[in-house]
């Protein structure tokens, strides 16, 4: 499953659609990545995702443990060469991901009540 999903409502259509393929400094090919990455971790079928390795210890805690991300973990992916709009795409990239993955097991959950 892509997370261009038509089963989400049309806003969220909207949002998947800016976030993964708007003009952006990292590449729309690493946000989709990025979002397949992080949705598969949160129990989401995707097609597998390979991250660049200086980002899926990132990717990981953001989907695990997201209140923990510190300074430091952004001064790893700086020092890695990424500039500051890279990691705000990375990180919204990412997070999307682990909601899309969280709202689709509720729809899922949702329509398993209404049979």
């Amino acid at each position: 499953m892509q997370a261009t999903n038509t089963d989400h409502p049309e806003a969220v259509q909207k949002l998947i659609e800016a976030v993964l393929n708007s003009p952006a400094e990292t590449g729309s090919e690493l946000r989709h990545s990025l979002e397949a990455y992080a949705a598969t971790m949160d129990g989401a079928q995707r097609d597998p995702a390979e991250l660049p390795t200086d980002l899926e210890s990132f990717v990981i805690k953001l989907s695990e443990r997201p209140h923990e991300i510190s300074d430091e973990d952004i001064q790893a992916l700086t020092t890695a060469g990424y500039s500051d709009e890279e990691i705000f795409e990375i990180t919204i990239s990412a997070a999307l991901g682990s909601s899309l993955a969280r709202l689709e097991r509720g729809f899922e959950l949702v329509k398993g009540l209404s049979k």
